[in-house]
């Protein structure tokens, strides 16, 4: 059995996440890259596209899964040296 790699852990962490929050994360940022959005008005912008409403998912849910998943992000690109990403 091969060990895992140190990148493994974190990316299994990220994947154990429900999909609704990654692609959050993910719609967020890739908003905050191109424009100066906040990540309030990136998650709002989120939910207003895909039809989310506070009974289904508060905004405060969203913006502490936001936060933690972005700081476990942060903390494997630090891990990892990965701090020049390709603009696309």
């Amino acid at each position: 059995m091969s060990l895992k790699k140190p990148f493994e852990y974190k990316i299994a962490e990220i994947y154990s996440r429900k999909t609704v929050d990654v692609m959050m994360v993910a719609w967020v940022e890739a908003l905050r890259s191109k424009t100066s959005i906040t990540v309030s008005a990136g998650i709002k912008d989120f939910f207003n596209y895909f039809q989310i409403n506070e009974d289904d998912y508060s905004f405060d849910s969203a913006r502490c899964v936001y936060t933690g998943l972005k700081k476990a992000l942060d903390e494997w690109d630090e891990a990892n040296k990965f701090k020049k990403r390709p603009n696309f």
